[in-house]
């Protein structure tokens, strides 16, 4: 809806449509709303790791679908588009320079010993080709946006058979890549605006979107840090000579806490 409301308001600003008197879209919520739940955990990502694909029908396929997969993973979540667009020339000193095509936004990533194994493993079927992965071929007839959309919906069908193999219980996509970055970089800490930049999104409203909640496993240990730090023996005496906390007595005004815990 968002996007029609854009589209909609760029074609009254050329004239294309006659402005009406009452707005179309008035009522109509075209704001952002937090999706789903789309990032893995990382033992899913461990399972996919390890999968056996040696005795699978399938292997060669899906072991490239699993390669592509966590390249796009370990360059900060890189969007399929951009992966499957990437070229040679982007790569210069063991790093990727590129811009994105949802926002135009240059991007710079350097290049770990994972990625660059999984570039050495697809360099043979690329020599002739000025792309890095195997996506789009200047030898293919097709446009080249025929042939990212045919590998785009051949890489999430082979995904979703890659996850039910390695039983992660998920119906994987080439999208969750980038929110399982965007999630790992928030519970090692990572600030917001680092994750944002990191995911060359332009606000950090939009890179709030990408982060699933916490586990609450680790929500319960950061509120055990704050409650202890509430219970922590305070040395430092107020203006009255009193020691602002003391775990083992301490007067209803002077501190909050469980009462149990007195």
């Amino acid at each position: 809806m968002r996007n029609l409301r854009s589209i909609y308001n760029k074609a009254i600003t050329k004239g294309l449509v006659t402005k009406p008197d009452q707005n179309l879209f008035s009522g109509v919520y075209t704001g952002v709303q937090k999706t789903h739940k789309r990032a893995l955990s990382r033992n899913q990502i461990q399972a996919l790791y390890d999968v056996k694909l040696a005795e699978v029908k399938d292997r060669q396929r899906l072991e490239t679908c699993r390669r592509l997969f966590f390249f796009c993973l370990y360059a900060r979540g890189m969007s399929f588009v951009d992966m499957a667009y990437l070229q040679k020339k982007n790569i210069k000193n063991g790093v990727i320079r590129y811009y994105r095509k949802k926002t135009g936004q240059l991007l710079e990533i350097k290049i770990t010993p994972a990625m660059q194994e999984i570039i050495d493993y697809f360099s043979p079927m690329v020599k002739a080709s000025p792309y890095v992965f195997p996506v789009i071929d200047n030898n293919n007839k097709k446009p080249h946006r025929l042939q990212y959309e045919t590998g785009l919906t051949t890489q999430n069908r082979l995904l979703k058979e890659l996850a039910r193999l390695a039983g992660t219980g998920v119906k994987l996509s080439t999208h969750m890549a980038r929110h399982s970055w965007a999630t790992l970089a928030k519970e090692e800490n990572l600030p917001l605006w680092v994750i944002s930049e990191g995911l060359g999104h332009n606000n950090e409203r939009t890179t709030y979107i990408y982060l699933s909640h916490l586990e609450r496993s680790i929500l319960d240990k950061a509120n055990d840090r704050i409650y202890q730090a509430l219970c922590r023996k305070n040395k430092q005496p107020d203006k009255n000579g009193r020691k602002i906390i003391n775990s083992k007595k301490v007067r209803n005004t002077e501190i909050l806490i469980p009462l149990y815990r007195r």
